[in-house]
């Protein structure tokens, strides 16, 4: 009988764990299907694609793909981002092709794109395409192969094809939008090791470009490494930790009604005995 019970208040509690557990879980997963992304530093905000993993400034250890991208630290990743300029990289889940957002401040001599006339712009394009048709360096040499000037919601951007083939004979085919906007150098591109760019991989490159907002951003805690290391061991730690004790709490609590049902009925036997 109290075996029963005891038996029927650990389904009671698995029940409400794993309750907890798909609620904590389709908030995470909500979190992670919203596909926009704001970054303060640079004023931007974009939305990517929500079939891409994505990795930011703020990507912790937590983030179960980081081994698709070879990565075994977080930290690691947040680092080479910093130093390549970076502060987005997306990946389809077969890791065929990327995405990449980066930014810097530009050059005084550099004015925004969408404040020159079209005969300034075309002066700056056509620098931007001999400086940049060929190079060579000691691992790879890297081509343009088509360029054009287009614009995306008002915006201005120097469109390139590029084909990078390495001393070891890989070619790698990629796409880039740049810009110059609010006194920063931003660069959208989207690469693949596979094959040559397909309409798909273009084609989302070319959404994210058109999704891209240049306004003021308000910093975000979320933006801050810390906060979301922290928060990142809220959820694989604190879950764990709230489950055990809440098997412990109704454990603890069906051992006092065993205890009380068991001395009850001992009162009522003792009762009858003396009848």
């Amino acid at each position: 009988m109290h075996i029963y019970k005891t038996h029927r208040f650990l389904k009671r509690a698995m029940a409400v764990i794993s309750a907890s557990v798909l609620i904590i879980s389709t908030s995470v997963t909500a979190m992670a299907a919203d596909s926009t992304y704001k970054f303060s530093d640079i004023d931007l905000e974009v939305t990517i694609p929500e079939e891409l993993i994505c990795f930011t400034r703020s990507t912790t250890n937590n983030n179960a793909y980081l081994d698709k991208i070879g990565v075994d630290d977080a930290a690691s990743l947040r680092a080479s981002m910093q130093a390549a300029n970076v502060y987005l990289e997306a990946v389809n889940k077969d890791i065929t092709y990327e995405l990449v957002v980066s930014s810097q401040p530009a050059s005084k001599e550099l004015p925004d794109f969408n404040n020159t006339d079209s005969q300034q712009l075309n002066k700056l394009f056509n620098e931007y395409i001999e400086r940049y048709k060929h190079i060579e360096a000691d691992a790879f040499t890297e081509d343009i192969t088509d360029s054009e000037i287009t614009q995306h919601n008002g915006v201005y951007y120097f469109q390139t094809d590029i084909t990078n083939i390495s001393k070891t004979k890989v070619t790698v085919y990629s796409r880039k939008y740049y810009t110059v906007m609010q006194g920063n150098v931003y660069t959208f591109s989207i690469q693949s090791k596979t094959n040559q760019l397909d309409n798909t991989m273009t084609k989302q490159l070319t959404e994210i470009v058109q999704s891209a907002k240049y306004a003021p951003v308000s910093k975000s805690i979320f933006e801050n490494n810390i906060v979301t290391e922290l928060l990142s061991s809220i959820i694989t730690l604190g879950l764990p930790i709230g489950a055990l004790a809440l098997i412990a709490y109704l454990l603890n609590r069906t051992k006092k009604k065993s205890a009380k049902q068991i001395a009850a009925e001992e009162k009522r036997l003792k009762e009858n005995m003396r009848r």
